[in-house]
């Protein structure tokens, strides 16, 4: 099947372009494979499994997944390999004809949804000859190479983009550990709780399209607001949803599941409540609440939570557990410094955020016109 493009490119089959080296595949056990230990690749379906001393290929092939792989939109069902290997049979082998860049091909399967071409349901399975029928769009051996560089860029640009992001995490844990490290002295947090609760339950009748935040245990990370997935209520005008809305510089805990867990409101949050895996601590002025918040989800504000948690099937902690941890006391200037801190940290997240969509979306921009023929190259 070959239709036509504007520009010398066209629709060809996969089995077009590609050799099927599926008849030279061997599956193996791990029983197999302990007996043959070495340094020789050996793969399946979504990536290397194991290393054995023999192989079967020794060329640059691209691999897609037969069966066990994920062929939606965006999702890794291909993947190239070099060099000495073993295949089993979870994954089709295709070598390139002359005219096709494995690395366009792979980035062309990558990015589209395959699931049309998959058979079964507890399993999905690409059949062989099915997987030969998948129509590719094919611009000259040239453009190929072009595009792949593109995209090369734009992934390298995504790389650089989440080593950053994981950077700046750790800067804010070694930042809090220099300011604090000499503060040994320590007082129980309850002398300095001015307010504690827990959320409430049954607030699902109250969910609503829009309207006040519900706050749960998804919304919490370490000492992190998560907003992306926040539900809304219409909130009663009860005693109990007084109770648990939370204010400005709240300190939000999690007390039923993943201990530990905090964040602080800011100041400017919509008004919002919690649910039952939740506490609200709200401080008096010697401590600050960022400053409490980060030393609870340090390793030594954590030592102390897991020794309180009741453990058991359910994790817990109740108001005399969080009453009787003890946090450091420095001057309340130097926590304020520490403050400040994680606010110009939470506005550079805030710009890491946007740059990794504007990075997501550009190499989503360059998938979609390469792969249309719209990419001036």
């Amino acid at each position: 099947m070959k239709n036509a493009l504007s520009s010398g490119w066209e629709t060809v089959e996969l089995g077009d372009v590609t050799v099927c080296l599926d008849g030279e595949r061997i599956p193996l056990n791990s029983e197999d494979r302990s007996k043959m230990k070495g340094n020789i690749p050996y793969y399946g379906a979504n990536g290397q499994i194991d290393s054995i001393n023999k192989h079967i290929f020794n060329e640059e092939l691209l691999l897609l997944a037969e069966d066990g792989g994920s062929w939606g939109p965006h999702q890794k069902c291909s993947y190239i390999i070099n060099g000495k290997s073993w295949v089993n049979n979870h994954a089709h082998v295709l070598k390139m004809k002359k005219g096709t860049d494995i690395s366009y091909l792979m980035y062309f399967l990558n990015h589209h949804d395959l699931n049309q071409f998959i058979s079964g349901t507890t399993r999905g399975k690409l059949n062989q000859g099915v997987m030969k029928k998948i129509p590719i769009i094919l611009p000259p051996l040239h453009v190929q190479k072009q595009i792949v560089s593109l995209l090369e860029k734009a992934e390298k640009l995504k790389e650089i983009r989440d080593e950053a992001d994981k950077l700046t995490k750790e800067y804010l844990k070694a930042v809090f550990l220099e300011m604090f490290r000499n503060f040994e002295d320590s007082e129980i947090l309850g002398n300095h709780i001015l307010f504690l609760t827990s959320g409430s339950r049954g607030w699902a009748k109250y969910y609503s399209e829009s309207g006040d935040v519900f706050l749960r245990i998804e919304n919490v990370g370490r000492n992190q607001l998560n907003t992306e997935n926040v539900v809304y209520v219409k909130a009663p005008n009860t005693q109990e949803a007084k109770r648990t809305k939370v204010e400005p510089r709240d300190i939000l805990l999690s007390i039923t599941a993943d201990l530990g867990r905090t964040c602080v409101i800011p100041s400017e949050f919509p008004r919002a409540f919690i649910n039952q895996h939740l506490a609200i601590l709200r401080l008096d002025k010697l401590l600050d609440p960022m400053f409490v918040a980060q030393y609870l989800t340090s390793n030594k504000g954590m030592t102390q939570i897991n020794k309180l948690s009741k453990g058991g099937t359910k994790d817990g902690l109740n108001f005399t557990d969080i009453r009787s941890i003890k946090v450091p006391m420095p001057p309340i200037k130097l926590q304020k410094d520490f403050a400040n801190i994680v606010y110009r940290y939470e506005k550079i997240k805030e710009y890491q955020k946007q740059s990794q969509e504007q990075i997501h979306n550009l190499f989503n921009n360059i998938l979609q016109k390469s792969f249309k023929g719209e990419l001036a190259c």
